[in-house]
């Protein structure tokens, strides 16, 4: 309750002092102040004056300084609260001690406002969310969670519903952020589609090559047993005769000892003796008759005797001769003939021989002919194996970048689908429909119009059947509802009522705030009406005009 009141250079008060009961009436003419001590009264607590921070035109020309002190009586308890104003700003006390506006703030919790009449007019000149502070907090809002859970279908402690304004900042970040990353992940889903696809046309333009695996195989083990089991030059090679069989030493040796004995011409030196014998019988011949006149001697007889003998001998000697020429004719004849048989032998044995060694010879050359053919023909086998492996080979490796390629992508393809799912997956674990929910909870009809719908209603059931507040207009242009504040008597609006009017509704708002408020009824001669009931216990300040100097009357009303 407010007790005292010191006022200084305020308007057209230069010093003024108060002192208040529960009931107060204030008479005056107009101009000379009365409004000022409702203007104090303001200046004091809240540092303003009709709600504003602009009150410099209030201070007094003669003082340069306005300056209020009011005692108020809070549980008993006195409390001095003064506060000065410059044109370099305002200082407020409690009991001497400096404070901040908080501090007023906190020491009168519920009991910081007070109430003049013209009610609405003056509320209205308050924020939005003063007016809210003002009357909505003095009623219990809906539950939050309830409303939030009721609208969303979500618990309520997945956000802050203290603070619904940055609460719906947050969400909304949360949405873009989310609507970013599910664009993000659309594109990274279309970038992997379109690489899926390209991975699939590949796949699908790949021709399969032929499958040599078993051939090429079967060419290496053919090849490795043909490279293994080459041909063998023992495998053609022919033995060699014996030509031991074909000694001739025996038939030489005998050759030779045969020609050791062979027959000795024995005509030889019966012919060497004939001739002897011929030489001596011309000798014989000769020596009966002079070589010179040619006349026999006187021993020609013996001479001629002795030529005859020799003749005879001759003779013998011929026929011996001739005998001993035919005996060694016929032993020669046998003995070349046992020769000739001999070298025929021997001749035949060199030539079994040498048709053994040039049977050999020719088996050699054919052997190394088959063996040459045999080369060629398994080399050649090689060769063709080899080419063969080449070209398998290749295809092998045709087929072997067939099946890494073809794996690489079905592998890629795999993978990629995979990605695809998992980010399908995080596109739906990301689904903003929540979040649009709860972004809807926030917007015109959201938790703050539910909440203040259920005050509205609250508030209403307090007032007079005639008398209601809106506190939401619906807006047409965008079909949602804005923050009013309508006051409707009668169903006609607070602001085409009469003064007298004005004032009764103002007197049955009053009856909406607690126990400790002021009501200041200003220029209230016009309501003719009684004072309502809920009124009748709490301060009165009336300031009635009237043609006279200030009186002050603080009086039971």
């Amino acid at each position: 309750m407010l007790k005292k009141i010191s006022i200084y250079g305020l308007k057209a008060i230069e010093s003024l002092t108060i002192e208040f009961t529960d009931k107060n009436i204030i008479k005056g003419r107009n101009g000379i102040g009365k409004s000022t001590i409702k203007d104090a009264i303001s200046f004091v607590l809240f540092g303003k004056i009709n709600n504003t921070d602009r009150i410099d035109d209030a201070i007094n020309n003669k003082s340069k300084q306005a300056k209020v002190s009011a005692v108020f009586n809070l549980s008993g308890k006195d409390y001095i609260i003064e506060r000065s104003r410059t044109t370099k700003g305002s200082k407020p006390s409690i009991n001497g001690r400096e404070v901040e506006q908080s501090d007023i703030n906190a020491l009168f919790g519920d009991h910081d406002e007070f109430i003049s009449s013209n009610f609405v007019g003056e509320f209205m000149k308050f924020s939005e969310a003063d007016k809210r502070e003002m009357l909505l907090n003095k009623f219990p809002a809906s539950n939050r969670a309830e409303i939030f859970t009721k609208l969303t279908g979500q618990p309520a402690d997945i956000v802050d519903l203290n603070n619904l304004e940055d609460t719906e900042k947050s969400i909304k970040r949360q949405y873009k952020d989310l609507e970013a990353e599910r664009n993000l992940l659309s594109s990274q889903k279309t970038l992997l589609f379109n690489n899926l696809q390209s991975q699939k046309a590949e796949l699908d333009s790949l021709t399969e090559p032929e499958d040599v695996t078993n051939q090429l195989t079967k060419v290496k083990n053919d090849l490795d047993f043909a490279i293994k089991n080459a041909v063998k030059f023992s495998d053609f090679d022919v033995a060699k005769p014996d030509l031991t069989k074909f000694d001739t030493s025996v038939i030489e040796e005998t050759i030779f000892s045969f020609k050791r004995n062979m027959p000795i011409d024995g005509s030889s030196a019966i012919k060497n003796e004939i001739i002897s014998k011929k030489a001596e019988y011309e000798r014989v011949k000769a020596s009966s008759v002079c070589p010179t006149c040619k006349r026999p001697y006187e021993n020609s007889n013996d001479n001629e005797i002795k030529a005859k003998e020799l003749e005879h001998e001759i003779v013998e000697l011929f026929k011996k001769f001739k005998e001993a020429e035919e005996n060694y004719s016929n032993a020669l004849l046998v003995y070349n003939k046992q020769i000739a048989s001999y070298e025929i032998e021997r001749e035949k044995i060199l030539k079994n021989k040498q048709s053994a060694i040039d049977a050999y010879e020719l088996q050699v050359i054919d052997a190394k002919s088959k063996y040459n053919a045999a080369n060629k023909e398994h080399n050649d086998k090689i060769d063709s194996l080899r080419i063969e492996l080449q070209s398998l080979d290749l295809k092998e490796r045709a087929w072997s970048m067939y099946k890494i390629k073809k794996d690489s992508i079905t592998t890629a393809i795999i993978e990629l689908e995979s990605k695809i799912n998992e980010i399908e997956k995080t596109i739906l674990k990301k689904d903003g429909k929540i979040l649009e929910d709860i972004m809807k909870a926030f917007g015109p009809k959201g938790i703050l119009f539910q909440e203040i719908l259920s005050q509205q209603e609250a508030v209403n059931k307090l007032l007079p059947t005639n008398v209601r507040i809106e506190f939401m207009k619906e807006n047409k242009t965008n079909d949602g509802f804005k923050p009013c504040f309508e006051v409707i008597k009668d169903d006609i609006s607070y602001q085409w009522l009469s003064t007298g009017m004005k004032l009764e509704v103002d007197m049955i708002l009053l009856s909406l705030f607690g126990r400790s408020f002021m009501a200041i009824i200003d220029n209230c001669e016009s309501y003719t009406g009684s004072l309502i009931e809920t009124l009748k216990d709490k301060q009165i300040i009336e300031l009635h005009a009237q043609d006279s100097d200030l009186i002050i009357n603080s009086t039971v009303i």
